[in-house]
């Protein structure tokens, strides 16, 4: 007998099977947190080394003076585990003898007692937080894990919806934790609305039903502007470059855009670099490369940027390629915004129709992957010719599809065919069929094998739509909904101790893909083999030279160095550059990965990985072309390794002005891996008398001396920011500060991109200052011994790393007791590390494998 249907925002849930349910989840481990015995938080055992705090720490840790925000009459009344990174970090001052100060009376005898207890306590914590509740809470994927899923589950390649999804995670510039961490993750039932929405939508651009489109061969025009007579021929349009610009594109007869199909088209174009000379009222050839990028919108009406063109001036240059087609209309953007020439006619594109055109849909195997997702083989036909062919068809037309659902466009509205609304899923046995691809579906999406009576709750609610006869595809789809907006979809639900091999399978394909398992790593985790050390390492190698890897790489980068926040160059209505510092750190730290070069070549290195409009702005010679590739440095280039890269240096400036306490708590934190609190609201500041002031960066830095709030955070990091002085505030090299008053002083033009123009500029007379001193008092005079002090200490920065992989591959933060992991990873490697041996000793460790 059918039980009951529960309904949850107007979603049918099953009531078998209710466990799984995030909500139920979240409430299960809040619960346990709760009921926890007190036994299970470690406490300090020695009356000794709570006699030695209260003796040489509480003075200036109280609750009145509360030293660096930081009270240790509060901490030891309450349980160790609940704050184990204030102990820590405790620790780790009392180790290096910064604390307690000089002036206490602290022997050596007793802070090597301390220092036992403390280590003792912190590590039985996290060790009983290990066999209770496990490491690593309950966590859920992040929205852009979700839509990573989504694509590999439903095989929807160009499917962008996390901007669409509750909780998007959001990172201070102090914030150590990676978007991933469990422990700041929150969902709510109106999130899981959300998520139901989401799923629909890419159901529906999943389910493609139809005969299979025909390829063509569609006409490219400059649409809507004028047409010139230029010497190439006579069909030759010309494309300005003040503002992106729309090309025609000729889908079907008598139609300009929006028809045809969605997927992969092969483009052919033959352009030529030109101007228009607004004295003689002529175009001529542009004496410099043009380049242009060729974008779509998809479906979702995300825009795609599929291909990159150079416009060779003096000649027409034939370029071929492949791009993705969502919605019918190419726009052509240009990277030059020359300030020369006539805003309308400047340099531009010319091409010559004849020899421009796109083919396609090109489609290998109809349905698509996509539709095989949840269809499998099934047919899919009008709905009439079904009654027809099968006596027996569905007893109402299909819902309608195409209507746009908030702000998402369905995949059906693009269609130049809309009578497919009309197409149904053809089955002749709708019940087995339903449990069938029911069972496949919710074994990937689950990401593990599903027991029988799990498929027997979902299909509940695709039985009264089957009993009713109506559409199959419409019957099936709250079963498919349930699934995608289950716990067991949701969230990686482990079990404390070690994990299984489908956990571990699991843990694995989020760290290195930001996905779900593919079918190879599934069997062999249903073999029950992926935990040997051999198949483990082969596994790690196969997924880090996929493509997929670079999820990995773009995520660990903007969760770790914040690349993602790079902005355009200000004055400017061009985002290339932009995209170009972004796409540098992440090729670099792909060769860092590939190329297996040792991790202190992320500190300092003598080569870099640019294209051509990078180069040029770093002023490296002979790079052609937009492909980033190695390249190694003339000698005594300040470039090389990641504080010096433009994106590093733009994050941590303020609008068009340098930063340098911003630089510098950069490097410490992300670099030096010291740990740096956010700042505490200011204190009420006196007012300074005019002649009081400071004149210099330097001056107003030094002053952080004098306030007693600030000075503890400050003194290890203010200094340090000057080394990086010599570069500007989007990374470009100068030896002047620019003038403080606007239009005055030397004026000096600054190339941006090779053939794209400059920008003006006006500097002082008064040169940067990049000398400066390390938290550890360890003297520097650029940024060149700044590099060298840190690659003299190349094992505490491996060490840092290897933390940092160990956070973004787990979801939880490196607690105390995970250090002996991170030991025996270093031991591991006593000579040289690398980006992949540093990953994979993460993967074997204790704190990866375990929950």
């Amino acid at each position: 007998m059918r039980s009951e249907l529960q309904f949850y925002d107007g979603l049918p849930r099953p009531s078998v099977g209710c466990e799984r349910r995030p909500w139920k989840a979240i409430v299960r481990l809040v619960v346990i947190g709760v009921l926890l015995p007190a036994s299970v938080q470690a406490e300090l055992k020695s009356d000794v080394a709570t006699h030695l705090l209260k003796k040489h720490c509480i003075e200036c840790h109280n609750a009145d003076k509360q030293e660096g925000g930081v009270n240790f009459e509060q901490l030891l009344t309450t349980e160790l585990w609940d704050n184990q990174q204030v102990w820590s970090a405790a620790v780790d001052k009392v180790r290096s003898g910064e604390m307690p100060p000089e002036k206490s009376e602290l022997t050596d005898k007793h802070r090597a007692d301390l220092l036992s207890s403390l280590d003792a306590a912190l590590i039985e914590a996290g060790e009983t937080r290990r066999r209770t509740v496990g490491r690593v809470p309950l966590r859920r994927l992040t929205p852009e894990e979700y839509e990573y899923t989504l694509r590999d589950l439903l095989h929807l390649e160009h499917l962008y919806v996390k901007q669409n999804l509750p909780d998007q995670p959001t990172r201070g510039f102090f914030d150590q934790s990676f978007s991933n961490r469990a422990a700041a993750q929150t969902v709510s039932p109106a999130g899981i609305h959300e998520y139901v929405k989401v799923a629909e939508h890419a159901i529906n651009m999943a389910g493609v039903f139809g005969e299979k489109p025909t390829r063509n061969r569609f006409v490219l025009t400059h649409g809507g502007f004028s047409h010139f007579k230029i010497p190439v021929g006579e069909h030759a349009s010309y494309v300005g470059n003040t503002a992106n610009r729309w090309l025609g594109m000729k889908l079907a007869p008598g139609e300009r855009s929006n028809g045809g199909y969605s997927g992969w088209y092969r483009f052919h174009l033959k352009t030529q670099s030109i101007r228009f000379n607004e004295h003689a009222h002529v175009f001529e050839p542009f004496n410099h490369p043009i380049y242009s990028q060729l974008s779509t919108r998809t479906v979702d009406d995300q825009k795609v940027n599929t291909a990159v063109l150079i416009s060779q001036p003096h000649r027409m240059t034939v370029q071929d390629g492949l791009m993705y087609i969502g919605r019918g209309n190419l726009m052509m953007s240009f990277l030059s915004q020359n300030d020369t020439g006539h805003k309308r006619w400047g340099p531009g594109v010319l091409f010559d129709e004849k020899e421009s055109w796109l083919e396609g849909p090109i489609i290998d195997e109809w349905p698509p992957a996509s539709y095989r997702s949840l269809y499998d083989n099934l047919p899919n036909c009008n709905f009439w010719d079904a009654k027809k062919k099968w006596n027996a068809g569905p007893s109402k037309m299909p819902e309608k599809r195409w209507h746009p659902r908030g702000d998402l466009r369905l995949e059906h509205a693009r269609h130049n065919d809309q009578k497919m609304a009309n197409y149904v899923v053809v089955s002749q046995k709708p019940e087995k069929d339903a449990r069938r691809l029911l069972t496949t579906f919710m074994t990937r999406a689950f990401r593990r094998p599903v027991k029988p009576e799990e498929v027997d709750s979902y299909y509940e609610l695709a039985q009264p739509g089957i009993e009713a006869n109506i559409p199959f595809q419409d019957a099936i789809k709250p079963a498919y909904l349930a699934v995608l907006s289950s716990s067991e979809f949701l969230f990686l639900d482990e079990q404390p101790g070690k994990l299984n091999d489908f956990a571990l399978a699991n843990r694995l394909s989020y760290f290195l893909w930001r996905s779900m398992p593919d079918e190879a790593l599934f069997e062999i985790a249903k073999s029950g083999k992926l935990h040997e050390p051999a198949v483990l390492e082969t596994q790690v190698d196969r997924m880090l030279a996929d493509e997929r890897a670079e999820r990995f790489i773009e995520s660990f980068a903007n969760d770790w160095l914040q690349v993602d926040k790079v902005q355009a160059m200000p004055g400017t209505q061009n985002a290339w550059l932009a995209g170009s510092m972004k796409h540098e750190t992440y090729r670099f730290l792909r060769e860092m990965l590939r190329g297996d070069h040792d991790v202190v070549n992320l500190i300092d290195s003598d080569f870099v990985v640019v294209d051509d409009k990078m180069a040029h702005y770093y002023g490296i010679e002979g790079v052609a072309g937009p492909e980033f590739r190695l390249v190694r440095l003339p000698a005594g280039s300040r470039r090389g390794g990641l504080m010096t890269q433009a994106s590093v240096l733009d994050v941590t400036s303020e609008d068009s002005k340098t930063n340098p306490i911003l630089r510098g708590a950069w490097v410490v934190r992300k670099i030096m891996g010291v740990h740096i609190p956010p700042p505490p609201p200011l204190p009420p500041q006196e007012e300074v008398p005019e002649e009081e002031r400071p004149r210099t960066m330097r001056e107003e830095i030094a002053r952080h001396g004098t306030v007693r709030s600030c000075r503890d955070c400050h003194s290890k990091f203010d200094t340090v920011g000057f080394a990086l002085e010599e570069f500007g505030p989007k990374g470009q090299a100068r030896e002047f500060y620019p003038n403080k008053e606007k239009n005055k002083g030397k004026e000096v033009r600054v190339s941006l991109i090779y053939g794209a123009g400059s920008h003006r500029q006006w500097l002082s007379d008064e040169r940067v200052e990049t000398a400066g001193e390390t938290h550890n008092g360890k003297s520097f005079e650029d940024v060149a011994g700044l590099k060298r002090i840190l690659r003299q200490d190349e094992e505490h920065f491996a060490r840092h790393l290897t933390s940092m992989l160990m956070a973004f591959a787990t979801g939880e933060n490196v607690q105390y007791s995970d250090r002996r992991d991170i030991d025996q990873i270093m031991a591991a490697q006593p000579g040289k590390k690398t980006l992949r041996s540093l990953i994979l000793g993460v993967i074997q460790s204790r704190a990866f494998q375990e929950k």
